[in-house]
C-alpha cells in the first residue's frame, strides 16, 4: 500500500478545528455516535449525517468507534470518515485517519479500511478503468496501464472516457449509443480515430464531432446514413480518412466537396453509375478512393477510366466481366486491385499486367495457373502480391517474384482446389 504520509500527515487539534465550519461540541458528537445504536432508522441516519457534516471535528471520535465491538457501527463510522475525506476542507485530516486505520492489521476494521483507502487514493483514470471493466467494456491498454482504445455499446459508459488522457481510439456500436453521448465524445481532445457501427446517432450527434480537432479517422456503419449526417461529418476540421460502410449515393458524396483536408475515402456499398465520374471530379482533394464493386459489369469497369482520383478497388463475384471489361482496367488510375471470386482466366492477366502504376494485387478464388503469371511481368511498381485459392504454385510464384523490383510482400495460400476451365479442342 502506497504511503500518503506527506500529503495526509495528521493534523493538529488546532488544524482540525479550522478544517470544517460545521464545528459542534464533543457532547453533541457523542450523542450523534449514540444515535447510531438506535433501533429507529431515522435517528441512525440523522446521527450519521451530523457526524459527516461536522467534518474534521468528528474524525477522532469516529476512529475510536471503528475499534468498537459492533461490526455495523464500525462500518458506518468508517464510511463517515470516507465521506469526510471527499470534502475539500477536511480531506487531509480524514485521509490521515483512514491511513492509520488501514495500516494497523490488529484492528478489526483494517481490511475494509485498506480497501477504502486504496479506493480514495486511486487516480481518476484508475477509477474510470475500474468502472469500465465492471461494465464489461473492452479495453486495450499500453504497458503503463493507460487506455489506448475502448469498445462501448451504452451511452452511460461514455462519460468515463473523459478521465482517460491517452485514449486514441473509440468504437461505438449498437442502438444503445445515441446522440446523448456525443457531447462527451466531443470533449475527448486526444481522440484520433472513431468508429460508429449500427448506432442511432443522427446528424445532431454527428454535429458534435466538429469540435474534435484531433479526430483524423472516422468509420461509419449505420443502418441508414442520411445526407444530413454527411453534411455534419464533413465539418470535422482534421478529418483525413473517412470510411462509409453504408449505401451512399452521389448526393452523400457531393457533401464532401468542401472537406478539403480529406485524403482517403472508403466506400463499401457504392453503385458505380455514369454520373459517378462527375461526382468524384468534385473530390480532387482525395489521394485515395477505395470502394468495392459486386457483380461488376464491363460498362462499370469502363467508367473507372473517367475517374481521375487514384483508386483502390475490390471486384467481387465478377462473373459478368468479359474481355472488354478486363481491357478497361489499364486505362484507370488503379493503385490497388483485389479480385475476389472473379472468373479470371490466364489470358485476362495480360490486361492486369498492363496496369503500370499498380502497387498492390490480390487475387482470391480465381482459376488462374502458373501459365498466366508471365503476363504480370510489367508491374514494376508492384509492392504486394497475394494469391489465395488459385491454381498458382509456389514454384510459379518464386519464379515470378524477381520480375518486381519493388516487391516487399508476397503470399500464396491454397486451401481448396479451384476448377480450371477446360481448354477448347483444336
Amino acid at each position: 500500500m502506497a504511503s500518503l504520509a506527506g500529503p495526509w500527515a495528521p493534523a493538529s487539534g488546532q488544524d482540525l478545528a479550522k478544517a470544517d465550519e460545521a464545528v459542534v461540541s464533543e457532547a453533541e458528537l457523542q450523542r450523534a455516535i449514540d444515535s447510531l445504536h438506535s433501533d429507529r432508522f431515522s435517528e441512525r441516519e440523522a446521527g450519521y449525517r451530523q457526524l459527516v457534516q461536522a467534518g474534521a471535528t468528528s474524525l477522532e471520535l469516529l476512529a475510536r468507534e471503528c475499534n468498537g465491538e459492533d461490526p455495523e457501527i464500525r462500518t458506518r463510522c468508517l464510511e463517515a470518515i470516507c465521506e469526510v475525506a471527499r470534502k475539500e476542507e477536511s480531506v487531509q485530516a480524514a485521509m490521515a485517519v483512514l491511513e492509520r486505520l488501514a495500516s494497523d492489521p490488529s484492528l478489526p476494521i483494517n481490511d475494509l479500511a485498506r480497501q477504502r483507502f486504496d479506493r480514495l487514493t486511486m487516480t481518476d483514470e484508475e477509477r474510470a478503468v475500474e468502472a469500465l471493466k465492471a461494465a464489461g467494456v473492452r479495453l486495450h491498454l499500453d504497458r503503463q496501464g493507460h487506455v489506448l482504445s475502448v469498445s462501448i455499446s451504452r451511452d452511460r459508459d461514455v462519460d468515463h472516457l473523459r478521465h482517460l488522457p491517452q485514449l486514441r481510439m473509440v468504437q461505438l456500436s449498437g442502438n444503445g449509443i445515441t446522440d446523448d453521448c456525443m457531447q462527451s465524445i466531443s470533449e475527448l481532445t486526444s481522440l484520433s480515430s472513431l468508429s460508429l457501427s449500427r448506432t442511432t446517432v443522427s446528424d445532431i450527434g454527428f454535429s458534435r464531432l466538429a469540435g474534435i480537432a484531433s479526430l483524423s479517422s472516422l468509420i461509419v456503419r449505420q443502418e441508414s446514413l442520411a445526407v444530413a449526417d454527411v453534411k455534419q461529418i464533413q465539418r470535422i476540421p482534421g478529418l483525413r480518412n473517412l470510411s462509409l460502410a453504408d449505401s451512399v449515393g452521389d448526393a452523400h458524396l457531393e457533401c464532401l466537396a468542401d472537406a478539403k483536408q480529406l485524403a482517403s475515402l472508403s466506400l463499401s456499398d457504392y453503385r458505380l453509375t455514369p454520373e459517378s465520374p462527375k461526382t468524384f471530379a468534385k473530390l480532387q482533394q482525395l489521394r485515395t478512393l477505395r470502394f468495392t464493386l459486386s457483380n461488376a459489369t464491363d460498362r462499370q469497369l469502363g467508367l473507372l477510366a473517367k475517374i481521375e482520383v487514384p483508386i483502390d478497388i475490390t471486384l467481387m463475384s465478377g462473373d459478368l466481366i468479359g474481355e472488354s471489361g478486363w481491357r478497361c482496367l489499364p486505362q484507370a488510375n488503379l493503385k490497388s486491385l483485389t479480385l475476389m471470386r472473379c472468373q479470371l482466366k490466364d489470358s485476362d492477366l495480360v490486361h492486369v499486367g498492363n496496369i503500370k502504376a499498380l502497387q498492390s494485387l490480390r487475387i482470391y478464388g480465381a482459376p488462374i495457373t502458373d501459365e498466366g503469371l508471365p503476363h504480370l511481368k510489367g508491374l514494376d511498381e508492384l509492392q504486394t502480391l497475394t494469391f489465395y485459392d488459385t491454381q498458382v504454385t509456389e514454384e510459379g510464384l518464386e519464379a515470378l517474384k524477381p520480375e518486381f523490383p519493388k516487391l516487399r510482400y508476397s503470399r500464396l495460400q491454397n486451401r481448396r482446389a479451384v476448377a480450371v476451365p477446360a481448354k477448347p479442342r483444336g
